[in-house]
């Protein structure tokens, strides 16, 4: 590059450095030079480079290096970076440093100059001491200068496609061929032709030097203007005042300009053609459409396009006229295939654009009969054949139309070649439609007297242009036995003690076709005496019946008044099931089974005695009455025997508490003395309701006592609770004793202890829930800290988390601590709740959790101590590597100041 078109100014500055000591040092001094380069329109730039020299001290002593000048208001600076001893490696970038006699030493100056630098000159010189060693650097600045080189004269055709205003874009190339950064200005247009309005649209905002710009322009062309040839041109003008003229051209064409719509033809059978007319309008409105030529993209296996009268299409400007598209199918054609071209339509004009149109279409197959398929039919005669006319069944045939077009069915038959069956047809599809498949019901009807066996039978459909298809099924006919039974619920009512009742059904085989053998009846429920199968049989013939016979006597073992059912199933072989249930009910003659149960208990002393001993003597007294035809009032029979039972099951119940009491403790006690309370409830409103003389003072002696003896149970119970409550006891617990309490008192109607002892209860049962829900969230947050650690875990081995990742030692510690308190807290919450089992889990959960989680802690432990110890290598290779370096390029450096 010459020196004219680097510069327009230069700098030169002259700097002499100095290093002062107290003694001398060896070697000549000679000057430096660089050069540095600026842009000339670019402003608030910044360039730098750097100076060395070597010395090489003549004695031991403290050296000190000139800071370097600046001039011009800061725009040029030099400034001390630093010093290398070449000999031992050492450096430093203070001003001052220690020499060792006889070593060679780097000095390094960096100069930095910034934009506005002018071009004047600059001598300066720095020295101190007695004794001195210096370096003369000299500083050449360069402004480089940017230059306009060749321009682009672009031609740009302009076609009207519409009767709108027609607009495009002119790229305007230009070369920078100066050195320097060129900032472009603007663009100037110097003239237009009328009607077209040009703009500029962007223009580069800087070119390097050697490069390339582009000045873009809008250009809008207004309808009237005539079809020809115009010149655009303008001047292009840099920051630095430097121009550059072009001239561009537009082409304004008016060609007819013609638009069709895209074109489906549909369906084409195989072997014949689709014909569809196509419009063409002229939309530009300027010039007539004279000819259109046609160019077909695309190929098809399986048919072809053809456009016919394109090359005489003739309108006016907007006007229009008719072509066809014509679309044929192979006869060899897929079914279905798609047809598919792109059709180019261009008017005979060299300057008109191209329409492209899609034509498609789709290969079709004619109707076609390809299959017919049917299931064959199975007639079970169901319906007695005494009563039935025809057995009928029906079952259907399918016919498939695989063409593509509708198949027309023009009849549908059937036919049997059995006297004793016939075939007809009902509800036959009369078309089917494309790929589509039709049906009709068969309709089979039989004979009550044809036999067991097959029996062949033709399906044929007609079509009108698919030919004909007929199928061949086989009827099925099945004979089958069918059990019945005359009642299927027996009801006997009430039956006294001792006496027999005997009642009985007919079983049947109805169909009237096979017989049944085997035939059993089989006891499925109910007790396995009081009633007996007199009479039952064991084969019935086609359309006969048997006698079924039950006999039911109770005992006196029979419970009283209570329904008894039994539930039988009427079997045999190869026929459903029946299912006959008899019930009946025990009433009583004598009250021997009641007062033999309380005997057992009056024979001893004290209350239970004495309401046992009650009891008897009130049965006894009712039975003399009875007995003996005297008159008893209403009800007091039923009342008697309801409190002579419920005395016995008073009894029992205080006995079961005893024994429960003595094996498992007071509470195994309490369903047993709730349960004498109820019973003494009741057998007090069936004793108030007693009215016979005798009978009811001895059934009222036995309340009493019964009373007496239940209150001691619930005396004991109640003390029980009310220690429990005294006591250390859970939450649950209390709830539980609360509860037991008020349903004493419930149960010896104390209304309002129980309210109020049910309320201590339902608080200490809501303390519960709350602590169990309280000791639930603990455990969930610290399932959650702990699924936290899982989800950013470095990895996860045999479904244990590790965490390898050193930087998160404290905060996996404190997560680790936080699990685990969590997992305390809600042990401790569940145990002081009551809630044992869910402690119990939680306390194995939480020690699981403790193991698999000081695991993580040592694995993260473990990548602590191998970061740093990998961190550690890494310094020690690195200082090794910088010290190589600098080894290496003292060499260098050393070499470069020989040469």
């Amino acid at each position: 590059m010459a020196a004219s078109e680097r510069t327009v100014s230069r700098v030169g500055v002259v700097i002499v450095a100095a290093v002062v000591a107290l003694s001398a040092f060896a070697g000549p001094a000679a000057a430096a030079t660089q050069t540095v380069e600026l842009d000339e329109a670019l402003n608030d730039q910044q360039r730098a480079t750097e100076f060395t020299f070597t010395f090489t001290a003549s004695g031991n002593d403290t050296v000190t290096a000139d800071s370097g000048p600046s001039f011009q208001g800061g725009n040029v600076n030099f400034e001390f970076e630093g010093w290398d001893d070449l000999d031992s490696g050492a450096s430093g970038s203070s001003p001052s440093w220690d020499v060792q006699n006889g070593n060679e030493y780097e000095v390094t100056y960096q100069a930095q100059v910034s934009s506005g630098a002018n071009d004047e000159s600059w001598t300066a010189t720095v020295s101190g001491g007695s004794t001195s060693a210096s370096e003369t650097l000299n500083l050449n600045v360069d402004y480089l200068q940017p230059r306009f080189g060749a321009t682009d004269s672009p031609t740009e055709t302009l076609i009207f496609t519409d009767t709108n205003d027609a607009s495009t874009e002119l790229d305007i190339g230009f070369d920078n061929d100066g050195p320097g950064v060129m900032v472009l200005d603007s663009v100037n247009l110097d003239s237009t032709p009328s009607g077209i309005d040009v703009s500029v649209a962007s223009l580069s905002n800087q070119v390097d030097g050697g490069g390339s710009g582009t000045a873009v322009l809008d250009v809008s062309v207004d309808p009237s203007v005539s079809a020809g040839d115009y010149t655009i041109s303008g001047t292009i003008t840099d920051s630095l005042g430097n121009t550059e003229s072009f001239n561009a051209e537009i082409e304004v064409r008016k060609p007819p300009v013609i638009s069709a719509d895209d074109v489906d033809v549909g369906g084409v059978l195989i072997g014949e053609s689709n014909t569809v007319d196509v419009t063409i309008e002229e939309v530009a409105g300027f010039s007539g459409v004279d000819g259109v030529k046609v160019n077909v993209i695309g190929t098809s296996d399986d048919g072809a396009v053809t456009v016919e009268g394109a090359g005489f299409a003739s309108t006016g400007p907007g006007g229009s006229d008719t072509i066809e598209v014509q679309v044929s199918a192979d006869s060899d054609g897929v079914q279905n295939a798609d047809l598919d071209w792109q059709v180019e339509l261009t008017p005979q004009d060299q300057y008109s654009p191209t329409e492209s149109i899609d034509v498609t279409g789709e290969v079709f197959y004619p109707p076609n009969l390809e299959s017919l398929s049917g299931e064959g039919a199975e007639n079970v005669f169901d319906t007695p054949r005494s009563q039935a006319d025809t057995q009928t069944t029906e079952t259907r045939v399918t016919f498939e139309n695989t063409g593509d077009l509708d198949m027309d069915v023009t009849g549908v038959s059937a036919s049997v070649d059995d006297p004793d069956v016939s075939a007809s047809i009902a509800n036959a599809d009369a078309a089917v439609g494309g790929q589509s498949t039709g049906e009709a019901t068969v309709v089979l009807e039989a004979d009550p007297e044809a036999a067991e066996g097959s029996y062949p039978f033709t399906v044929t459909v007609d079509t009108a242009t698919a030919g004909t298809q007929s199928v061949t099924r086989d009827l099925t006919i099945e004979h089958i036995p069918e059990l019945a039974v005359e009642r299927s619920e027996l009801p006997l009512g009430d039956i006294t003690v001792t006496n027999q009742r005997t009642t009985s059904i007919d079983v049947s085989e109805v169909l009237e076709y096979e017989s049944v053998s085997g035939v059993e009846v089989v006891r499925v429920s109910g007790p396995d005496q009081y009633l007996e199968v007199a009479e039952r049989p064991t084969e019935l013939r086609a359309g006969g019946s048997a006698p079924l016979v039950f006999a039911v006597a109770f005992d006196t073992s029979a419970e009283l008044y209570q329904q008894y059912r039994w539930e039988f199933e009427v079997r045999g072989e190869g026929v459903e099931t029946q299912t006959v249930t008899v019930t009946a009910q025990p009433t009583p003659y004598s009250f021997d089974s009641i007062s033999n149960n309380l005997s057992s208990y009056a024979g001893g002393s004290g209350a239970r005695a004495a309401t046992a001993a009650g009891m008897a003597e009130s049965l006894s007294a009712l039975e003399t009455r009875l007995r003996d035809g005297e008159e008893v009032p209403e009800g007091d029979l039923t009342e008697t025997i309801a409190a002579g039972e419920t005395a016995i099951l008073l009894l029992d119940s205080l006995e079961a508490a005893d024994e429960a009491r003595g094996s498992d403790g007071p509470a195994a006690a309490q369903p047993d003395v709730l349960r004498a309370q109820a019973t003494l409830n009741a057998m007090s409103e069936y004793v108030t309701r007693i009215d016979a003389s005798q009978v009811d003072a001895s059934a009222t002696g036995s309340l009493e006592s019964a009373r007496a003896a239940t209150d001691e149970q619930a005396d004991a119970q109640v003390e029980y609770y009310e220690s429990q409550l005294n006591g250390d006891i859970t939450t649950l617990q209390r709830a539980s004793a609360n509860r037991q309490l008020a349903r004493l008192a419930e149960s010896r109607g104390n209304a309002e202890r129980a309210s109020r002892l049910n309320e201590e209860a339902s608080g200490a049962f809501d303390t519960y829930l709350q602590q169990v829900q309280n000791a639930s969230e603990s455990a969930e947050n610290a399932r959650a800290t702990r699924e936290s650690i899982r989800e950013d875990a470095t990895l996860v081995l045999l479904n244990q988390p590790l965490v390898l990742n050193p930087a998160r030692l404290d905060g996996i510690s404190a997560e680790i601590s936080a699990i685990d308190a969590a997992y305390a807290t809600a042990e401790e919450t569940y145990a002081e709740a009551g809630a044992t089992g869910q402690a119990d889990a939680i306390g194995g959960e939480r020690a699981t959790v403790q193991q698999r989680l000081q695991l993580t802690r040592y694995g993260l432990w473990g990548a602590t101590a191998l970061y740093g110890l990998v961190v550690l290598v890494a310094l020690l290779r690195t200082g090794r590597n910088l010290y190589a370096y600098l080894q290496d390029r003292r060499t260098v450096e050393m070499g470069a100041v020989l040469q």
